[in-house]
C-alpha cells in the first residue's frame, strides 16, 4: 500500500512536469510569432499594405483591428537596420567611385547610419572651419560682438584732436569699405562699414587731427599667418596677414591705385603693416568728409588712459560665423580663432586658440584621435581631421541650432550658389564646402521630406593630384540618397490600430 507521503511526493513532481511543458509552449509560440512576423515583413518588404483580416474577442465584446501576426505590430527600431542595409546598398556605386584616400560619415538622431573609412585622418581644407564656428559660439556668446575704437590723449577743442588719433582693432575680421565689398566674389556681403565709423568721428565734431592717424592691433599678436601655409595663399589672395585692425582683409592697393577687384581677377597685394593700412584708409575718408589731417598714418599703441571719439560695433558672433560658413572666409576664422584664443587660452594668437578647440572637442566627448589642428581657415597642407570628428561636431550643435543655421544653402549667395540646380535636394540642403587643389570636402545636414534631419560629412583627397568634376557629383548623388532616409513605412501605419467594438449578437 502506498503512503500519504509518497503520493504527495509523486503529485509534486507531476505538477513540475506540467508547469515545465507549459513554459516550454509557451516558448516555442513565442518563436513562431516571431518567425512568421519576420515572414510577414519579407512578404509585405516591410511595409503595412494590405487589409488585414478581423480577430475577433467574443468574451471582452472587442475585435482587434490589427492581427497579431502584421507588420504594424513590428517595432520601428527593428527596422532601422533594414533602412540602414537599404541605404548602403544604394551608396555602393559611390563608395566603389570614392578614391581611398576619402571617407564618409552620415548619422541620425546622434546615430551613425552610414560609415566608410570615417576614422581615417583625412585634409579637411574649408570644412575645419565648422570646428572654429562650433568653438566661438560657445566660448565668445552668439550675441558677443567686436569693438573699434577710436580714441585721443585728450578730448577735441573746438574740434581739433591735438596730436594723434588712434584707431584701435578690436578683432572685427569684416570691417570693409563698400568698394572693397562690392568687388568680392560673392558679393554683397555682411560687413561692418568703415565709412559709418568716419561718420561718427565727424559726427563727433572733430575737424582736425594735428598728428597722425595710428592704427593699434595689440589685442593680439604680431604673426600675420601660419608656418605652414603656402605664400601664394597670400599672393592670390586667398588669405589677408592677421591683424587684430584689419581693414578690406589687410590687403593693399593695387599698383593702379584702387582696391582689389577681386570679382574679376585683379587682386590687390598683402599689406605689409596691417594696422598702418588701416589707418591710412580712414585717413582717407576722413579727409573725403571734410577733416584735416596733418601727419600722416602708421602704426603704434594707444595710451592707457586715451579718450573714446567714436566706436562701432561689428554684427554679433553667430552673424561672424555664418559670413565665414556661408562665404568660406579665411579671414574671419582666422580671427575669431585668436578671439577664442584671447578668451579662453591665455593670449590672442592661433596657438592659444587651437588648444581651446582641442578642449572643446574633448568636452562634447568626440574622440579626437587622428585629429591635428594646425589653422582656422583649412588652408595649412598639415591639418587632419576625420568625417566622424565632422559629423559629431555638427550633431552636436544639432541640425536646429546656430552653426546649421550658418551653412551655405544652394541656390543662395554663397559658395553653393551654383550647385544642386534643379535637383529636388536643393531646398534641403545647407553645408560647408571645402577646397583645395588635392581636396574636396563638403559637410552638413540634409532635412527629409519625411522630417528627418540627416548630418553627414564626405571628404576625398587625391594626393599628387586634382579634384576631378566627378568628385562633386559625387557629393551631390550622397544627398540624393540621404534624402530618401529612411526608406520605412509611416511610423502610424507602423503602430498596432485601436481595438474595435462588436456587436455580440452579429
Amino acid at each position: 500500500m502506498t503512503s500519504p507521503t509518497s503520493r504527495r511526493t509523486v503529485d509534486r513532481r507531476a505538477r513540475r512536469r506540467a508547469q515545465q511543458r507549459r513554459r516550454l509552449q509557451r516558448l516555442r509560440v513565442v518563436a513562431l510569432v516571431l518567425a512568421l512576423t519576420g515572414a510577414v515583413l519579407v512578404a509585405v518588404g516591410y511595409s503595412a499594405d494590405g487589409t488585414p483580416e478581423m480577430a475577433s474577442a467574443e468574451r471582452t465584446g472587442y475585435e482587434l483591428a490589427t492581427p497579431m501576426l502584421s507588420a504594424r505590430r513590428v517595432p520601428q527600431l527593428l527596422l532601422r537596420p533594414v533602412a540602414d542595409a537599404k541605404m548602403a546598398a544604394e551608396l555602393q556605386p559611390l563608395v566603389q567611385q570614392s578614391p581611398p584616400d576619402s571617407c564618409i560619415s552620415a548619422g541620425q538622431a546622434g546615430s551613425s547610419v552610414f560609415e566608410l573609412r570615417a576614422d581615417q585622418p583625412l585634409l579637411p581644407a574649408s570644412n575645419l572651419k565648422l570646428v572654429v564656428g562650433a568653438t566661438a559660439l560657445e566660448v565668445l556668446g552668439p550675441d558677443t560682438t567686436m569693438t573699434t575704437r577710436v580714441v585721443a590723449k585728450a578730448d577735441p577743442v573746438g574740434g581739433t584732436v591735438q596730436g594723434d588719433l588712434f584707431f584701435v582693432g578690436g578683432g572685427d575680421p569684416i570691417l570693409e569699405t563698400g568698394n572693397y565689398d562690392a568687388a568680392l566674389r560673392f558679393a554683397p556681403q555682411p560687413h561692418t562699414p568703415l565709412e559709418r565709423l568716419a561718420d561718427s568721428i565727424r559726427a563727433a565734431g572733430v575737424t582736425r587731427v594735428t598728428g597722425e592717424i595710428v592704427g593699434d592691433d595689440g589685442r593680439y599678436d604680431t604673426k600675420r599667418g601660419v608656418d605652414s601655409w603656402d605664400p601664394i595663399d597670400f599672393a592670390n589672395g586667398e588669405i589677408g596677414p592677421l591683424s587684430a585692425l584689419s581693414v578690406n582683409d589687410a590687403r593693399d592697393r593695387t599698383n593702379g591705385g584702387d582696391l582689389a577687384e577681386i570679382a574679376s581677377g585683379a587682386i590687390s597685394e598683402p599689406a605689409q603693416d596691417p594696422p598702418a593700412h588701416a589707418a591710412e584708409v580712414l585717413r582717407e575718408l576722413l579727409v573725403a568728409r571734410g577733416v584735416t589731417v596733418d601727419g600722416g598714418f602708421s602704426s603704434g599703441m594707444a595710451p592707457d588712459e586715451a579718450r573714446q571719439i567714436a566706436s562701432i560695433e561689428s554684427p554679433p558672433v553667430v552673424d561672424l560665423v555664418a559670413q565665414m560658413l556661408r562665404f568660406s572666409d579665411n579671414n574671419t576664422a582666422e580671427l575669431l580663432l585668436k578671439e577664442v584664443g584671447r578668451e579662453a587660452g591665455g593670449e590672442g594668437s592661433t596657438e592659444a586658440g587651437l588648444m581651446v578647440e582641442m578642449k572643446k572637442l574633448a568636452a562634447w566627448g568626440i574622440d579626437t584621435k587622428g585629429v591635428k589642428l594646425v589653422d582656422g581657415s583649412g588652408l595649412s597642407s598639415d591639418n587632419r581631421m576625420t568625417c566622424n570628428v565632422l559629423r559629431s561636431i555638427l550633431d552636436h550643435q544639432t541640425a536646429g541650432g546656430r552653426l546649421a543655421g550658418g551653412l551655405a544653402v544652394p541656390g543662395e549667395n554663397g559658395t553653393l550658389r551654383d550647385r544642386w540646380v534643379g535637383s529636388p535636394a536643393a531646398t534641403a540642403v545647407r553645408a560647408k564646402t571645402g577646397t583645395l587643389s588635392a581636396v574636396t570636402g563638403l559637410s552638413g545636414w540634409v532635412k527629409t521630406p519625411k522630417g528627418y534631419d540627416v548630418s553627414f560629412s564626405y571628404l576625398v583627397n587625391r594626393p599628387g593630384a586634382s579634384i576631378i568634376p566627378d568628385d562633386l557629383i559625387r557629393q551631390e548623388q550622397l544627398t540624393q540618397v540621404l534624402l530618401s532616409y529612411p526608406q520605412l513605412p509611416d511610423p502610424k501605419r507602423l503602430a498596432p490600430e485601436p481595438v474595435r467594438p462588436v456587436d455580440p449578437d452579429s
